[in-house]
């Protein structure tokens, strides 16, 4: 019933379909709780689920949001049963841990009223979130037409950020390209760590149609960052297999980690029951820890295995690739490609791209 109430909504605003007109404090506030949706997943998901409970259980004061409390109910597992899942099926902004209870500033044991302690950032997202909470629950303010409001802006910044068309200087050096994806890895944003694994697959993507030994090869596609390598059965992020699908290369891509023997360890682990080839452990910090014993750790590989096994740095590596290509403005079309249609990308890192390319 209750995902049927949201579906109902949702396909009324896809529709066209009018709603009552809300007075002009809370569509502010709303619009201030839409504008941080990316930053704030949890904040999304919390006022949701709580407009989704008022609707079902009009007697319910919202404010009360863990069973817990006297007269209270549990918010989480209504969030974590329908709210949450249904915000990921529509592409809106979710939390991929399952729930915005799971967030610190939103899970203290008190009522959502304007004493709430939680230390909801900005300041101002707090207020407008505790006033549209407070205003339902006191002032009686129907909830579908809130509901109505909320979806009209989400698939309005929705659309916006999904048909967004990013810069792609072909003018640069392949100096100036590593140095522009290295800014771009290292915004200030949420998922920057997927970036370095698009970096390269962009590269391999190219390297495929060029190289002469992948040929007869196929890169396999990638799997959602969110994805764990024992669930997909690939070796790493990047996986290259060969006419009969076995696997030939594979690369493992990590984020703002130093690179130390137990990490290769660990992916030898992955792939030493298995014939793959060659195995690259690239990291955006390209420094290695106790590199003598990482080169003794891959020449026993070596030896035992039979795989070449590379520990390197990203942008090394990439600087590495792109002297091998024959027109790098190529990369750059793949690279842009793969961010603009990626989920796992924050319209903000898009948006970074963006200001890295102006002027």
């Amino acid at each position: 019933m209750s995902e049927s109430i949201l579906s109902s909504i949702y396909q009324d605003v896809l529709k066209g379909v009018h709603s009552e007109k809300l007075p002009a404090e809370m569509r502010e506030q709303l619009d201030l709780i839409i504008e941080h949706s990316e930053k704030a997943k949890g904040v999304l998901a919390v006022l949701m689920t709580l407009l989704l409970k008022k609707v079902t259980s009009p007697r319910q004061d919202i404010r009360l949001h863990q069973a817990g409390m006297k007269g209270g109910f549990s918010g989480r597992v209504l969030d974590t049963k329908t709210v949450t899942p249904f915000l990921l099926k529509h592409n809106f902004p979710a939390m991929k841990s399952g729930s915005g209870w799971l967030t610190r500033s939103l899970e203290q044991p008190h009522p959502y009223d304007k004493e709430y302690p939680g230390k909801i950032q900005p300041a101002e997202l707090k207020e407008s979130f505790l006033e549209v909470i407070n205003t339902i629950q006191c002032q009686n303010l129907a909830v579908e037409p809130v509901l109505h409001y909320l979806f009209s802006g989400l698939i309005r910044q929705r659309d916006e950020q999904t048909n967004i068309r990013l810069s792609r200087p072909h003018n640069l050096s392949i100096e100036e390209i590593v140095a522009r994806l290295n800014a771009h890895f290292t915004s200030h944003e949420k998922g920057t760590s997927r970036l370095p694994v698009l970096a390269v697959y962009a590269v391999y993507q190219q390297l495929v149609k060029e190289i002469e030994r992948y040929k007869s090869c196929r890169l396999l596609d990638l799997e959602s960052h969110t994805s764990a390598d024992q669930k997909t059965g690939l070796l790493g992020d990047i996986q290259i297999v060969s006419r009969d699908n076995q696997p030939i290369e594979a690369v493992e891509i990590k984020h703002n980690i130093r690179l130390t023997p137990e990490l290769v360890m660990a992916c030898y682990r992955k792939f030493r029951k298995t014939p793959v080839k060659t195995f690259y452990l690239l990291s955006t910090d390209g420094r290695l820890a106790h590199t003598k014993e990482i080169k003794k750790i891959v020449t026993d590989i070596r030896r035992n295995h039979g795989c070449h096994t590379l520990v390197n740095g990203v942008s090394e590596s990439i600087a590495y690739y792109l002297r091998l290509l024959k027109d790098t403005s190529l990369f750059i079309d793949a690279y842009v490609s793969l961010v603009e249609q990626d989920n796992d990308i924050p319209y903000a890192l898009k948006r970074r791209w963006e200001e890295l390319n102006e002027g």
